[in-house]
């Protein structure tokens, strides 16, 4: 079972206390976090014999593939493939087993009367060994952690004790994980037959990472493909269009340690990306449940091929309906964390797709791919809305209109891991101080040496560059009708309510009758826009940081205002604009080119597999667009009505 964090924390050595500090002493960092990992070697092999093509006697003829797991796999190809439904394979592999049967024509098959092919589809996936080995954990619904495996519980009545208040003096408070359900043999009412099953409040599903990996590498050429991708270049000066073309990645060698050869010139290195992110399992309903996948992307893979379904691992699925904190989402990934521990070191796969004998595979985690909310709970940053608002660098939240390098510092790997130290030695009260000065908390992520959240995170940039920019430009360029704001804020207002719909709502305890700020000046922008009236400059705070404005003029005027310390705040000018406002309207997308627009959308066709814009498109009724409704508006609608006027 995963250890919890406190057990960690006990599990340090004894450092001394005159080590705190922002300096942190060697010594300190190589108690905690030790340089040296002891080598390992160990095996795993394949789990799916009837389907692996490359074992030393594969099954290619009828003498060595018994006909009734060719009729399994007949179908388990029937439901995989080609999506039949579980309900007709329930017809159709009676009748398989009846063709099968009747085909048999050779003396040297001896008849069977017991053969046939199971109606479930369960069965045969698992007796062909197609299910992936999956855990089920007992998870607590109220602090996330992991309580052991359903199937291995040895209490009667299982609570977790694990997010006690260390300062409540009552007695401790155990919250319950679940009942036990019994149930008897059929036909009997006899108690000595009697079963029980545990059924927990929540659980947590997890995938080994093990298990898929062994899979993953079976996959036909899949080998040699991490290899010719791993080792091609982008020619010297052409753009940048992968990461590999960033120097970070490639130097990168997981010991801190220049001299050493890069990671990823060691033969058997995979590369992996984290993803994590929430949403409503609802969808657009009132109903809210926040829930979220947690995966893996081999990099060593194209960019073509890093994506498909059989190249993603999915370490399980995050319980909702609410999402864990920071500190909560540690418990989740332990499993994970265990697994990736020993594949740092020295694993062998046997057999892979280059042939029975396996390969050696050494694993890392390159970098985290996520948006701002998500990315700070799983690297334990701060917020935007703290001081340290930067993982990158140290500017103050007080200074953040000074943006000259003499402001800041780039953040170091040194003071990072001095500060995660810090917290892990200090009281709760303490970390909490500690959080709120530095910006960073303990993330599970800190074990592994190589891990550098100061330099391994990559902001995904789909809610700014899509949600933000192509949505303002459709609405206040080309003026394309929006939802109603009304149903807009309430929605939001509901959303605030339930704690977070998913990772890029704020957390608000407002009332209904209550707005933001944003959302007061947003109405009052809309107000002047339509009594045709400018805003009067004004300034709510106090600007602490005065410095010289040349540098922020507007290139029309000689002047320019000195932009407030207010973060919602818009600066305007006073100066009349020399843009043509009557030439801004034949590029609008309203009235008949609305209808064009609309009529264009209709009468697309586009993959089945590609998401569809509303055929209303501008209408209030389709509600808000998603990122990919948004990007596909841009790459093919509105180009081709720009081509038909």
């Amino acid at each position: 079972d995963p250890s919890s964090i406190s057990n960690h924390i006990r599990s340090l050595p004894n450092i001394p206390t005159s080590a705190s500090g922002s300096e942190c002493p060697k010594l300190l960092l190589d108690q905690i976090f030790p340089a040296d990992y002891s080598p390992l070697t160990q095996s795993t092999f394949s789990t799916v014999p009837c389907l692996n093509s490359t074992a030393e006697k594969p099954y290619s003829s009828s003498q060595t593939l018994h006909p009734q797991d060719l009729g399994m796999i007949i179908s388990a190809i029937l439901s995989l493939r080609y999506n039949i439904p579980r309900r007709a394979s329930r017809i159709i592999n009676p009748a398989l087993s009846l063709l099968i049967k009747s085909s048999i024509s050779s003396p040297s098959v001896p008849p069977t009367p017991e053969f046939h092919i199971p109606p479930d589809l369960s069965t045969i996936f698992e007796h062909i060994q197609l299910e992936p080995l999956i855990q089920n954990y007992i998870c607590c619904p109220q602090c996330f952690s992991l309580n052991g495996l359903t199937e291995s519980l040895t209490t009667d009545q299982p609570h977790c004790q694990c997010h006690n208040d260390p300062n409540d003096h009552d007695p401790p408070f155990t919250q319950s994980l679940g009942k036990f359900i019994y149930s008897f043999e059929p036909h009997t009412q006899n108690t000595t037959n009697m079963k029980q099953k545990f059924i927990p409040t929540k659980h947590f599903i997890y995938q080994p990472f093990k298990n898929w990996l062994a899979r993953f590498l079976q996959q036909a050429g899949i080998m040699e493909i991490l290899h010719q991708h791993q080792q091609s270049q982008a020619p010297k000066g052409s753009p940048k269009c992968d990461i590999w073309d960033g120097l970070v990645w490639r130097r990168f060698t997981g010991t801190r340690n220049i001299n050493d050869p890069p990671f990823m010139s060691i033969p058997g290195a995979l590369a992996f990306s984290i993803y994590v992110d929430w949403f409503n399992a609802h969808g657009k309903s009132t109903r809210l449940a926040s829930i979220g996948p947690f995966m893996f992307i081999c990099l060593n893979l194209p960019p073509s091929e890093r994506l498909k379904p059989e190249n993603v691992y999915v370490e399980g699925i995050i319980p909702g309906p609410k999402e864990p904190t920071s500190l909560q989402l540690n418990y989740l990934i332990m499993p994970l964390i265990k697994d990736l521990k020993e594949q740092w070191q020295s694993y062998h796969f046997s057999p892979t797709s280059t042939g029975p004998s396996g390969s050696f595979i050494r694993v890392a985690i390159l970098t985290a791919i996520a948006d701002v909310v998500a990315m700070c709970k799983l690297t334990g940053l701060i917020s935007h809305s703290g001081n340290h608002f930067c993982n990158i660098c140290t500017i103050h939240k007080a200074q953040i209109e000074e943006i000259g390098p003499q402001f800041h510092y780039t953040c170091s790997y040194q003071n990072h891991k001095a500060t995660i130290a810090k917290w892990l030695l200090a009281t709760p009260q303490q970390r909490q101080t500690i959080f709120s000065e530095y910006g960073v908390q303990y993330s599970i992520l800190e074990d592994f040496l190589y891990w550098d959240a100061t330099r391994m995170v990559n902001l995904d940039i789909m809610h700014n560059l899509i949600l933000g920019i192509l949505k303002h430009h459709a609405t206040f360029q080309l003026c394309i009708p929006q939802s109603k704001s009304k149903i807009f804020l309430r929605s939001r207002r509901k959303s605030n309510d339930t704690n977070s719909l998913d990772s890029d709502s704020m957390t608000s305890n407002s009332s209904l009758d209550k707005i933001t700020l944003r959302e007061a000046r947003s109405l009052r922008r809309d107000a002047a826009k339509m009594i045709n009236e400018p805003l009067p400059i004004t300034s709510t705070q106090k600007n602490y940081f005065p410095i010289p404005t040349s540098h922020m003029e507007h290139p029309s005027s000689g002047s320019a205002e000195i932009p407030s310390f207010d973060a919602y705040y818009i600066p305007t000018s006073e100066i009349p604009s020399e843009l043509d406002i009557t030439a801004l309207s034949d590029h609008q997308i309203k009235g008949e080119a609305l209808e064009h627009l609309r009529q264009i959308i209709s009468e697309t066709i586009l993959p089945s597999s590609w998401t569809r814009v509303p055929r209303n498109m501008g209408s209030p009724s389709h509600g808000s667009l998603k990122a990919t409704e948004w990007a596909l508006l841009y790459k093919v609608y509105i180009p081709f009505l720009m081509l038909s006027q």
